[in-house]
C-alpha cells in the first residue's frame, strides 16, 4: 500500500478509508486487510491494539501491515492466494444465526461469516483455509495431542459446514468442500475415538456426496468420485461405508438422467476392482446388492448405462469367478449372455486391474473388442426391453439350453475352462448401420402417422377451406419444416441431459392440460 505523505507506513487511499469508516465492523476488516487503519469510532478502533476487528480471537486479528506480504500473513485467509481481492463477508443473516453461532469459537467470526456469505469466492476461500488448518493441526481439537472430546466438537462443527457446502451448486465451492472432507479424514488419524467421531460426522454427508455423481459438469463428477474413493481407502471407513448410498437406487429414479446411473456403476466397478468382494475380502463390497443393481441397470434404455452395468458384472467376475455370479445371469437370453461372456474374456486377459481408477473404463487388452462389445450390448438390450410376459417356445428352449450350459460350466468350477470355452464361441455379426433411404422412410412414416388427425392438420383444413390453397400448402410446409428442424437440433443437444421418459411425461402432461382447458372452455361459438 502507498505510504502516507509525511507518515511512516500504511494509510490507505481516501476512498477506501471513507468506505471503512461508513460501514464499520466487517468493512473495517476489509480495509485493514488492504493495509488501512481502522476508522475512528469503529469496532476495531475501540477494541484496542490486542483485539482484531472481529473480536478477541487471535485468528481474526488484522493489524495494519507495512506491506502486502504482511497483509496476507496476518489475514484470516492467510495462505490463500489474493486475499486482498476477496473483500469482506456480510454479517450473518438471521436465518442462519443459530446454526452458525457455535462455529464462531472454533473458526472465528470472519471465517464463519465467509462460510455463509452470498459471495462464492468467500465461501471457497473459507473452505480452503479450513482444509489448510486441519492439515496443519492449528484448529481447536485438530491436533492428535488434544483430547477426543475436543476433536468430536470440531468434527460436528465441520459436519454442519459440509452439509451445506457439499450441496453448493458452485463447482469451485463443492471442490473446496471435498478438500475439507479429505482433510477431516486425515486429521482423524490417531486413537480409535477420533476415527469413531469422524466416521459418525461424515456418515450423514454421504447422500449429499452421492447426489453429485453424474453431474453435467465433469469436474464436479470427478470430484465426487475421488471423494468416494478417498473414503473407501480411509482406515476409519472402508469401501462398504463409502458405497452404502451407491447401492441404493436414486430418489425419483424415473427423472434421473442416465449419466447418474453410469457414473455410479463406473465408481462401483472401481471399488470392486480395488477393494474386492465379501467374504473373500472383508473390507470389500457385498456381492448380492452389487449384482442385483447391475442386472437391474442392464435393462435401462440408455446404451451407456447398459455398458456400465456389463462392466460392473465383469469386475465382479474378475474378483470371485463365474461360479459365484452364475445365478444372477441365469435368465439372460443367448444374445444377452454373449455380451457378458465377451467382457469376461477381456477381463480374464487384462486382470482385475482393468477397472481400477475413477472412470471404470476398460484397461489394456480391451481395445480390439470395444466396438463389437458396444454393438452387442445395444442388440442385447433391445431384447431386454421387449415384454417378456409370453416368450416364444424357441426363446424358452434357448434359455433352457443356455441354463444347462451355464450349470455345466459352474460344475466344472475352473475359470480357465470357462474362458477357453468363451474364446471358442462364434462372434456375432455386426449389425449394419441403417442407410439414408431407411432413415428417410422411417421418419416419413413416423411423421405422417403422428400428424394424421392432429390439431395442426385440422387447422390446415380450416385454412384451406377459406384461404388460397397454394398459400396454405406452402406456409404449412415451411412452418412444419422449421418446427421439425428445431425438434431435431434440440433433440441432439438435449439427448444427454433429458431422458426420453421425461420428454414423454412432459408431453403427456401438456396434452392433458390442453384437453382440460378445452373441456372447461367448450367449443368455440361461430356467428352465422
Amino acid at each position: 500500500p502507498p505510504k502516507a505523505r509525511g507518515g511512516p507506513s500504511s494509510a490507505s487511499p481516501p476512498a477506501v478509508a471513507a468506505t471503512a469508516s461508513a460501514a464499520g465492523g466487517l468493512a473495517a476488516a476489509a480495509a485493514a486487510s488492504r493495509g488501512a487503519p481502522p476508522a475512528p469510532g469503529s469496532r476495531a478502533a475501540l477494541a484496542g491494539p490486542d483485539v482484531g476487528p472481529y473480536g478477541s480471537s487471535a485468528r481474526d486479528q488484522t493489524p495494519p501491515p507495512a506491506s502486502s506480504s504482511v497483509v496476507e500473513a496476518d489475514h484470516p485467509f492467510a495462505g490463500i492466494p489474493n486475499v486482498e481481492d476477496r473483500g469482506a463477508p456480510e454479517p450473518l443473516a438471521a436465518a442462519v444465526a443459530n446454526e452458525a453461532s457455535p462455529l464462531i469459537p472454533l473458526f472465528g467470526e470472519y471465517i464463519t461469516c465467509s462460510l455463509y456469505s452470498k459471495t462464492w469466492n468467500l465461501r471457497d476461500a473459507a473452505l480452503q483455509k479450513l482444509a489448510i488448518d486441519l492439515r496443519e493441526g492449528s484448529l481447536p481439537g485438530s491436533s492428535p495431542r488434544e483430547p477426543p472430546a475436543s476433536f468430536a466438537r470440531l468434527a460436528r462443527a465441520l459436519a454442519v459446514v459440509l452439509k451445506r457446502t457439499l450441496a453448493d451448486r458452485n463447482v469451485q465451492v463443492f471442490t473446496a468442500a471435498a478438500g475439507v472432507l479429505q482433510a477431516l479424514c486425515l486429521s482423524s488419524d490417531g486413537p480409535a475415538p477420533r476415527l469413531t467421531e469422524a466416521k459418525a460426522a461424515i456418515e450423514p454427508l454421504l447422500p449429499a456426496l452421492a447426489d453429485r455423481l453424474g453431474e453435467s459438469n465433469a469436474r464436479a463428477d470427478h470430484t465426487a468420485r475421488e471423494a468416494h474413493l478417498h473414503l473407501a481407502r480411509w482406515p476409519g471407513a472402508g469401501a462398504p461405508f463409502a458405497a452404502q448410498c451407491l447401492l441404493q437406487p436414486p430418489a425419483k429414479r424415473a427423472l434421473v438422467p442416465p449419466r447418474v446411473f453410469s457414473s455410479r456403476l463406473q465408481l462401483l466397478s472401481a471399488l470392486v476392482a480395488e477393494a474386492g468382494l465379501q467374504p473373500e475380502d472383508p473390507q470389500g463390497l457385498p456381492l448380492d446388492p452389487v449384482m442385483k443393481l447391475a442386472m437391474e441397470c442392464f435393462s435401462n434404455r440408455d446404451a451407456e448405462v447398459r455398458e456400465s452395468s456389463v462392466r460392473l458384472v465383469a469386475a465382479c467376475f474378475a474378483r470371485v469367478g463365474l461360479v459365484r455370479i452364475e445365478k444372477y445371469l441365469a435368465n439372460l437370453r443367448n444374445t444377452q449372455r454373449e455380451v457378458f461372456d465377451i467382457e469376461f474374456e477381456r477381463v480374464a486377459v487384462a486382470g482385475p486391474g482393468a477397472y481400477l481408477g475413477t472412470g471404470g473404463a476398460g484397461g489394456a487388452g480391451g481395445a480390439g473388442n470395444e466396438e463389437e462389445e458396444r454393438e452387442l450390448i445395444g442388440k442385447a438390450s433391445d431384447e431386454a426391453l421387449v415384454d417378456e410376459a409370453a416368450p416364444s417356445a424357441e426363446q424358452a428352449s434357448g434359455d433352457v439350453a443356455k441354463e444347462g450350459s451355464g450349470q455345466a460350466k459352474a460344475g466344472d468350477g475352473k475359470e480357465g475352462d470357462v474362458v477357453s470355452g468363451t474364446a471358442k464361441k462364434t462372434k456375432a455379426v455386426k449389425k449394419p448401420k441403417p442407410t439414408a433411404q431407411q432413415i428417410l422412410t422411417q421418419a416419413f412414416i413416423l411423421t405422417f402417422l403422428a400428424e394424421w388427425g392432429d390439431r395442426s392438420q385440422i387447422a390446415t383444413i380450416v385454412l384451406g377451406a377459406s384461404q388460397n390453397p397454394f398459400g396454405v400448402t406452402l406456409g404449412a410446409c415451411v412452418g412444419h419444416s422449421f418446427c421439425t428442424g428445431m425438434a431435431v437440433v434440440g433433440g441432439r443437444l438435449l439427448a444427454s441431459r433429458i431422458s426420453e421418459r421425461q420428454v414423454a411425461m412432459g408431453g403427456g402432461v401438456l396434452f392433458i392440460l390442453f384437453a382440460a382447458i378445452t373441456v372447461y372452455l367448450g367449443p368455440p361459438s361461430h356467428s352465422p
